[in-house]
C-alpha cells in the first residue's frame, strides 16, 4: 500500500483492444472438441446466439465475427464438386479409349470403391474434409488402375474366344497378387505422411489413411467385382464371324515390326 493500491479490473493502458462495429467489445472463443462435428457445432452456437438475443441488457448485443463452420461448409463443397468433375473426366477417358461397356463397368467400379471408402473412413474417425478429399482426388488415377488391368486382360480373351468365366479365373490368378504388390508400394508411398509424429503428420494424416483404405478397396472390387461385371456384360464375337486378333491394330503392328527389325540388325 506504500507504493500502489492494488484492485482487480483491465490492465492499464490496455494490451489488446477488441471491437465490433466501431465499438469496444468482448471476444468468446468457442473450439470444436476433437472428434466433433464443425458444422453441427456452428449451427448450435448461431441457434444459442439468436436465443440470447433477447435476454441480453439494454446496449449490449451479440454479433458473429467468424463462424468457421461456413467456411468448411463452402470449402467441402467446392471439394466435392471438384471430386466428382474428377470422377467425370476419368470416366470420359476410360470410355473415350476402353469403349463403352469397358469403360462403363471400369466407371461403375471407380464410383463403388469411393462409395465404399466413405462407409469405412467413419469407423475409422477420418473426418470428411479439405486433406481426405484430396486425398481422393489424388488416388482416383491409381483406383482404376487395377480394374482397368483386369478388364483389359478378361476383354482380349474373351474377343479371342475365351469363355468368359474361364477368363476371369485366368486373368484373376495370373494378376490378382502383382496388383497387391503394385497397391502396397503405392500406399508406402504416403505412409512417411501419416506416420509422421511432427505437425505435417498431424495435419495431413487423413491423407494417408483415405490412400490406404481407397487403394486395398480398388484391389479388391478389382479381383471380385471387375471379373464378375466382365463376363456378364462383356460378350465374345458372334459365332460365325472371324475372330480378331486383339493385339492386330495399326500401333501394335508398327511397334512388333520395329522391334522384329531391331532385333534382325542387331542379330546381324
Amino acid at each position: 500500500k506504500d507504493v500502489a493500491d492494488i484492485k482487480r479490473g483491465y490492465v492499464e493502458p490496455p494490451r489488446n483492444v477488441l471491437r465490433y462495429d466501431g465499438q469496444p467489445a468482448i471476444g468468446l472463443g468457442i473450439s470444436t472438441v476433437k472428434g466433433g462435428n464443425v458444422v453441427r457445432m456452428g449451427e448450435g452456437i448461431y441457434e444459442r446466439a439468436m436465443e440470447l438475443m433477447g435476454q441480453m441488457p439494454l446496449g449490449i448485443d451479440i454479433g458473429i465475427v467468424s463462424l468457421q463452420s461456413d467456411a468448411v461448409v463452402t470449402a467441402i463443397d467446392g471439394f466435392l464438386v471438384s471430386l466428382v468433375e474428377a470422377v467425370a473426366i476419368v470416366v470420359g477417358v476410360l470410355l473415350l479409349f476402353m469403349g463403352l461397356r469397358s469403360g462403363l463397368i471400369i466407371g461403375f467400379i471407380l464410383a463403388l470403391t469411393i462409395s465404399g471408402s466413405f462407409i469405412v473412413m467413419g469407423p475409422r474417425d477420418v473426418a470428411l474434409e479439405r486433406i481426405s478429399l484430396g486425398a481422393l482426388i489424388i488416388a482416383l488415377g491409381m483406383l482404376v488402375d487395377n480394374a482397368i488391368v483386369v478388364a483389359e486382360g478378361m476383354l482380349v480373351k474373351i474377343k479371342g474366344g475365351e469363355d468368359p468365366l474361364a477368363a476371369a479365373r485366368d486373368t484373376v490368378a495370373s494378376t490378382m497378387w502383382p496388383l497387391l504388390g503394385g497397391t502396397i508400394v503405392g500406399i508406402l508411398a504416403f505412409a512417411a505422411i501419416g506416420l509422421s509424429e511432427d505437425s505435417t503428420g498431424e495435419f495431413a494424416n487423413s491423407l494417408f489413411w483415405v490412400i490406404l483404405i481407397s487403394l486395398l478397396l480398388s484391389w479388391f472390387t478389382a479381383v471380385t467385382m471387375t471379373p464378375m461385371f466382365c463376363a456378364l456384360f462383356i460378350k465374345p464375337d458372334k459365332s460365325g464371324e472371324a475372330q480378331t486378333d486383339p493385339y492386330g491394330g495399326l500401333l501394335f503392328r508398327r511397334s512388333e515390326e520395329r522391334r522384329v527389325g531391331k532385333e534382325w540388325c542387331g542379330g546381324g
